[in-house]
């Protein structure tokens, strides 16, 4: 399961990034996108993100079967998994 505090943390590092000058920019943003690669589980939001498709395509995709995922409560949980065979597929 996704840790919410992190995620969060995420997105505001990414927010506050924007002004800082472009070198550290960069390696900042590759830090923490290393870092996100680490994860076990995506929301529908991030994953949608990563490919960039609707988010309601991937609730569908999950819906048909045609990837997996777990529904905790209102909460799709997509694993990592899943993301990696579609990125390799679109290569």
């Amino acid at each position: 399961m996704p840790n919410i505090e992190s995620e969060f943390e995420y997105k505001r590092l990414k927010q506050l990034i924007v002004g800082l000058p472009a070198s550290s920019k960069e390696k900042l943003t590759a830090m923490l996108d290393d870092e996100a690669k680490k994860k076990e589980v995506y929301g529908v939001r991030e994953f949608a993100e990563r490919i960039s498709v609707p988010e309601s395509t991937v609730r569908r995709w999950v819906k048909n079967g045609e990837i997996r995922g777990v529904k905790r409560g209102k909460l799709w949980l997509i694993p990592a998994s899943e993301l990696e065979k579609i990125l390799e597929a679109q290569e």
